[in-house]
């Protein structure tokens, strides 16, 4: 991914902390970007108050 995304995190914790969350049964649609595309990330997300969108671009 040549830096666009952590290849690894490390959790200083007993457990992962996804352990304590909820299971909100998403769905993961990752898309390939053009050659010399920005890279970015961007997830829609249900909430309590709706839907949201999250965008960030990488540089």
């Amino acid at each position: 991914m040549q830096g666009a995304a952590p290849a690894l995190i490390q959790w200083n914790t007993p457990a992962h902390p996804a352990v304590a969350m909820p299971d909100f049964e998403g769905k993961l649609s990752p898309h390939a970007l053009p050659v010399g595309a920005t890279p970015y990330l961007l997830a829609h997300i249900q909430t309590p108050d709706g839907p949201r969108k999250l965008e960030c671009n990488m540089y």
